[in-house]
């Protein structure tokens, strides 16, 4: 037996993109203000995981502020990279941030198994990742189940066996990957406190030649 190649099918991939330190360490700074003057929308499920911004009628890139245009503009970048040059999908530059919130994770929280609807591309971005917090939890799309199946388990988990794949980021790290992607954050054991930022993106246009949609905040 001669095995002649190995190919995979159908991947999926995640952007990871880097913002610079300085406006990251701005931005950190004001949403420390910020949030230390709001209230927060306690998660419904894990009572030690709050959000600020966090519904369709605001955002937080509604602030006026010079460092959260920096911040949008970053956000916009990386999406046109992971659309045009990583998807190489043919379409519009032109997009809409349609929600960006914060999230702040304290012990024992955790973000349950959910995707983002009325979305396109989601994405997280780590303000504050101590040492021993929780990463990005994905879920593969392959190995979902909605119907009986069989099973066995893996000798060594690799690409094509594993369930889910849990990605470790930094500080100043953008994760971005399809909304259709079930994910979630694992409970944070360690007495810290983890702050993440996450947004989703639509394209204002979508034209395959025969059926088109726009779309407008």
């Amino acid at each position: 037996m001669s095995r002649v190649e190995v190919v995979s099918l159908f991947p999926k991939p995640l952007g990871i993109y880097r913002w610079e330190k300085e406006p990251h360490v701005e931005l950190r700074s004001l949403l420390q203000e910020l949030t230390a003057k709001r209230d927060a929308e306690h998660n419904t499920i894990s009572p030690d995981i709050v959000h600020f911004w966090n519904n369709s009628k605001e955002s937080l890139l509604d602030i006026d502020h010079p460092v959260v245009r920096k911040f949008e503009k970053f956000l916009s970048e990386s999406y046109v990279d992971f659309t045009q040059d990583v998807y190489n999908w043919d379409m519009t530059k032109d997009h809409l941030i349609t929600e960006c919130w914060v999230n702040i994770t304290r012990k024992g929280g955790y973000q349950f198994k959910h995707s983002h609807g009325n979305s396109f591309v989601s994405g997280t971005y780590y303000l504050n990742f101590p040492s021993g917090a929780q990463g990005l939890t994905v879920q593969s799309p392959a190995i979902e189940k909605n119907n009986p199946y069989l099973r066995t388990n893996p000798r060594e988990q690799n690409m094509y066996n594993s369930e889910t794949l849990t990605i470790m980021p930094d500080e100043g790290i953008l994760y971005l990957w399809s909304s259709e992607l079930t994910h979630e954050t694992l409970i944070l054991k360690e007495d810290v406190t983890r702050v993440s930022i996450s947004m989703n993106f639509v394209p204002s246009e979508l034209d395959n030649g025969i059926y088109s949609i726009k779309l407008s905040k």
